[in-house]
């Protein structure tokens, strides 16, 4: 069957794409908080946090690479309505994200565009680590090689197998904009 195997095993073959991939923002799209410190995006200055909130009362960021940084909170709801709950890196300014929503109340909803192997709630996937502002769970948080390449077990099989081209059996490779624009 077919699986998700993490970016870091494709790395293996193909180190020179890997080495570009890490450096473009595609794979800090959603990053998880660990010990309430801010996670590590290269690149990135120090971000300012949500008022009334600490790195320890957020659960994920979203975005951040180069352009705009938001956070969910430790039960999974994005924060909004919260001055600086939008942190703008590249001028370093903050702004309120989603005024007209009550903080605590907005689910996050966009691990389709954000994440690799995001199942929601209503196609059976479960809240993310449990929390109930998730609504749906995901291999890994960010935009990694099998969120447009596909599952790569198969890819791996193939090329254990050595099969003459794995890649064209068993990997999407589609190199127009309109990989890029589904998001």
């Amino acid at each position: 069957t077919k699986a998700l195997v993490g970016s870091e095993k494709c790395a293996t073959c193909h180190k020179p794409i890997y080495d570009v991939f890490v450096e473009s923002g595609h794979p800090y799209k959603v990053m998880k908080v660990v010990n309430g410190k801010q996670p590590n995006i290269p690149f990135m200055p120090t971000a300012t946090v949500p008022d009334g909130y600490s790195w320890n009362d957020i659960s994920y960021t979203i975005g951040g690479f180069g352009w705009k940084m938001r956070f969910i909170d430790k039960n999974g709801f994005n924060i909004t309505q919260v001055p600086g709950s939008q942190w703008n890196p590249g001028n370093n300014t903050r702004s309120v994200y989603n005024g007209t929503v009550p903080n605590g109340t907005e689910k996050y909803t966009c691990g389709s565009c954000h994440t690799t192997g995001w199942k929601s709630i209503a196609n059976g996937g479960k809240p993310q680590d449990g929390l109930p502002g998730m609504d749906g769970e995901f291999f890994v948080g960010g935009i990694h090689c099998e969120a447009c390449h596909g599952e790569g077990n198969l890819h791996i099989e193939a090329k254990n197998a050595k099969v003459s081209v794995p890649s064209e059996l068993n990997v999407t490779v589609d190199k127009t904009i309109a990989l890029c624009a589904k998001c």
